[in-house]
């Protein structure tokens, strides 16, 4: 089953309808990939604590949470950070669209069994890290650590990291606090918990 090739889905996901609107915007986009083996351990354990602390148990969709979630109350519900796994995520990146009806949830469900049922879950993970926005003038992981740093990726700081996971529900809000010192409380809280998690994990000396 797994025939589809990673630069395949590449091309597919970077010629998306979307994507495409994002890069015409901005001259930054290097096309540098990263390996799934290339991406630091902090980063991904804080990557799937933050979005998806299942992704390699389930199957593209995570009942359990959507579960979860319908179950929490409504003011407690953004420590879930919603219901999309990475798997969903990216088939999201792929289709182009942020429309939430149910309807479009489903062929989104759809979309991310269909990616699981032919690439590896560390192919997933290699794609969504490369082929998301992770800053506003960006695509892929490597492009938004030069734009954001001035790095590399393999001399992020955990404190680098924390931000860049704290930062992917709004990337806009992101760069001005980085680059500017612009406040965004969301984003604060964000980071507090992610820091909070990363002690508990043992990430911090």
């Amino acid at each position: 089953m797994k025939k589809k090739s990673i630069p395949e889905l590449d091309r597919l996901i970077r010629q998306s309808t979307y994507l495409q609107g994002e890069i015409s915007r901005t001259p930054t986009r290097d096309g540098k990939w990263i390996r799934r083996e290339q991406l630091p351990h902090v980063l991904v354990l804080l990557l799937l604590s933050s979005e998806d602390r299942r992704f390699y148990e389930h199957h593209g969709v995570d009942f359990f949470r959507v579960l979860k979630i319908l179950l929490t109350p409504r003011v407690s519900r953004t420590v879930y950070s919603g219901g999309s796994t990475l798997t969903q995520q990216l088939v999201k990146t792929i289709w182009g669209s942020c429309d939430r009806t149910i309807w479009h949830k489903i062929h989104e469900m759809a979309g991310a069994w269909i990616v699981e049922s032919f690439l590896k879950k560390d192919e997933i993970l290699e794609l969504y890290v490369n082929c998301i926005m992770w800053s506003p003038n960006s695509v892929g992981l490597s492009s938004a650590v030069q734009v954001l740093f001035r790095k590399d990726v393999k001399e992020l700081s955990p404190d680098d990291m924390i931000l860049l996971v704290a930062g992917l529900p709004n990337p806009e809000a992101l760069a001005e606090f980085i680059i500017q010192g612009k406040p965004n409380r969301r984003l604060l809280n964000r980071i507090q918990r992610l820091t909070s998690e990363a002690v508990t994990m043992g990430l911090f000396p």
